[in-house]
């Protein structure tokens, strides 16, 4: 029988009650910088905005991804509601939601039939144009990249990283003992960590574990996002040596490797959020 598993949605109610109704107008510009946005609402707003991407209609009951067959494109929802369906469960899509990211990044076919529930605007993430991107990205921009898409697909490292071995030894190391707080849920996202050995533990608000980080894997990635805030608490599981990059170093790195790469990294942190939140209610 039909089962309701689970559904997202930024708040637009919550957004309409700030004022914003565009990304693009100054008033969201101040209400960015006032700090009373979630991450996830930062996310949506700026990639609703991005002139890099292009904006789409759908009507009701339009097929938009089909479960076993690759993906040609990737959408971030701005309005409207999607259902996808995998086997007997349901999940519902709503604004905020971004759609075949990515598995499409990594050829790998859709999970989902996803059909348009109701009128659907949305702007398009172009695959086309990420390959391209993708073979000529910096070792530590590929890492950022990489360990995104293997969280949101809940996939497992599969290889050792060349991070592990990479010339990045300008970057600081620091070494964390079992238990020890790397950071906490609230703090400001001024770095992202590169793990080279030992496995870190993410905690949510209730205190519980809701997935883990191996070694090879990069995390903090909210550092990427201007006056990022931590979504989580992250701890040592056991002895933890990381190297450390600045927020402006790595927000640098990605737009020096492309513009387009900045948006792509910021779409896969909602699509991220998206599934955590879909896994972990």
């Amino acid at each position: 029988m039909p089962n309701l598993k689970a559904s997202f949605a930024v708040d637009t109610e919550r957004l309409k009650g700030f004022g914003i109704a565009d990304p693009r107008v100054i008033q969201t510009l101040d209400i960015f910088k006032s700090g009373q946005l979630t991450a996830d609402e930062r996310l949506y707003l700026g990639l609703w905005g991005s002139p890099l991407l292009s904006s789409i209609a759908f009507e009701p009951k339009r097929k938009i991804l089909v479960a076993g067959e690759a993906i040609e494109q990737a959408y971030l929802v701005v309005s409207g509601t999607l259902l996808g369906t995998q086997g007997d469960d349901i999940y519902r899509f709503g604004p905020g939601s971004v759609l075949g990211l990515a598995e499409g990044v990594i050829n790998q076919a859709s999970k989902y039939n996803v059909i348009t529930a109701s009128a659907v605007q949305a702007r398009v993430i172009p695959l086309h144009r990420i390959d391209s991107i993708v073979a000529k990205l910096p070792l530590e921009v590929r890492a950022i990249l990489m360990t995104t898409i293997k969280r949101t697909l809940a996939l497992q490292r599969s290889a050792p990283s060349e991070l592990e071995n990479s010339a990045a030894s300008s970057f600081e190391t620091l070494a964390f003992s079992d238990g020890q707080k790397i950071f906490s849920l609230g703090d400001p996202a001024e770095h992202l960590y590169f793990l080279q050995s030992g496995t870190v533990e993410m905690v949510d608000g209730k205190g519980s574990v809701f997935a883990e980080v191996s070694e090879g894997n990069t995390f903090g990635e909210a550092a990427i996002l201007p006056g990022g805030i931590r979504g989580a608490t992250v701890r040592a599981k056991g002895p933890v040596r990381c190297k450390l990059m600045g927020a402006q170093a790595a927000c640098e790195m990605l737009h020096a490797s492309s513009p387009l790469l900045v948006t792509i990294v910021e779409a896969l942190l909602l699509q991220l959020s998206m599934q955590n939140t879909m896994r972990h209610g």
